[in-house]
């Protein structure tokens, strides 16, 4: 049976893990990187899932010294950071792949699947990348998207409609998308299906080659007939239509890059972490905030926890908080959690205000919040 190890200083996601894959994968555990060296030196593994931030060793140093004592066991980052530089930075050291923080089985099952492949791989020093084909990790930088279309104006509208924090790089032709999957590892790549001299999708098969992590979608006109059934046909993750709009960029957002980084959940610490500027972008955010606000709590929930943690330092629009706040406080009495607020004054007179949550602590730390919980 394929062994997997699993590094992460909060028991309440090595239980999540470990319930999640024990019916296929023997799961061994350690609670920081000293002590996954440890077991590494000890067992045979197939997989390590490596938690960033952690005390007496984090997942950064413990990687490190992996590869520098010659062990190539594959490693996926379990990070709750979204920060591109942190990514390329681990890729450079050489992870195989990552997923953020909080992750549903599925999205880990799909990683672990793609990263072994259909014959499981032999760790230690001798093991090979998982994965066939030039690894896009060693030395390059990460970037989020790739947009590849013959008009520079394409990757213009579609990087006004992103958030600040979703880096979109564009080429015009296949030789230069070729030459950019070569020097970065790309989370997304769009390919346009009519560019001059170029078929699509043999293009799309060789960039597939350098970067076996990436979702690739087509990109078609907006009067193309089914696009959906086409992208399918022709062997890709998804499709975009353009002229873009607010709508299907959203859907993007929400499949690939939203459910991961909007929320973050950290033992039983949720925080919202940003919110569109524009307003007729919110209600879709709103919408994927109390979606994922309600699968994190169903989470601490089965992690045994008795509370829940709201952190909303960095709080929603004020006009969309209310929303949250009561759709937070009812799921968190339906799964029988104490439910704890941090922020500001701001967050504070929004919850008095309203009769569903005026009872509701609010802390002006995550520490504090903590705390009173005992």
């Amino acid at each position: 049976m394929t062994r997997i190890l699993t590094v992460d200083d909060s028991r309440a996601v090595r239980t999540i893990i470990a319930k999640t894959l024990k019916a296929d994968f023997e799961i061994l555990e350690a609670e920081d990187g000293e002590k996954g060296l440890e077991v590494l030196s000890n067992e045979t593994l197939d997989l390590v899932l490596l938690d960033v931030t952690m005390p007496v060793m984090d997942g950064p140093e413990m990687l490190k010294r992996l590869r520098e004592r010659g062990d190539q066991t594959p490693v996926i980052l379990l990070t709750a950071e979204s920060k591109t530089s942190l990514i390329g930075a681990m890729m450079q050291v050489g992870i195989s792949d990552y997923i953020l923080k909080p992750f549903k089985p599925d999205e880990l099952l799909a990683k672990i699947q793609k990263v072994l492949g259909p014959s499981m791989p032999q760790a230690g020093p001798a093991a090979a990348p998982a994965f066939s084909g030039p690894t896009p990790a060693a030395g390059k930088p990460f970037v989020d998207v790739l947009m590849i279309d013959d008009m520079d104006n394409v990757a213009k509208k579609f990087r006004a409609l992103m958030p600040k924090h979703i880096k979109v790089n564009n080429v015009v032709d296949g030789q230069s998308a070729l030459q950019a999957c070569r020097e970065r590892v790309f989370r997304t790549i769009v390919v346009d299906m009519v560019i001059p001299d170029v078929n699509s999708a043999a293009l799309t098969s060789q960039l597939r080659v350098l970067q076996p992590t990436a979702a690739f979608l087509a990109l078609y006109m907006r009067n193309f007939e089914n696009p959906a059934k086409d992208a399918r046909e022709q062997g890709f993750d998804g499709c975009l239509v353009k002229p873009f709009d607010p709508a299907q960029v959203n859907e993007f957002l929400s499949q690939y890059y939203d459910a991961q980084d909007l929320l973050i959940l950290e033992d039983n610490v949720l925080s919202v972490t940003s919110f569109p500027d524009t307003k007729d972008r919110r209600a879709h955010y709103v919408a994927r905030v109390m979606t994922l606000t309600n699968e994190a709590i169903d989470k601490v929930a089965a992690a045994c926890y008795e509370d829940v943690v709201m952190d909303l330092t960095t709080p929603p629009p004020t006009e969309t908080l209310p929303k949250i706040l009561i759709a937070a406080q009812k799921r968190t009495q339906q799964v029988g959690l104490d439910l704890r607020v941090v922020g500001s004054d701001t967050v504070t007179k929004a919850l008095s205000s309203l009769s569903e949550t005026a009872d509701i602590p609010v802390f002006a730390t995550v520490k504090e919040a903590i705390e009173a919980a005992g």
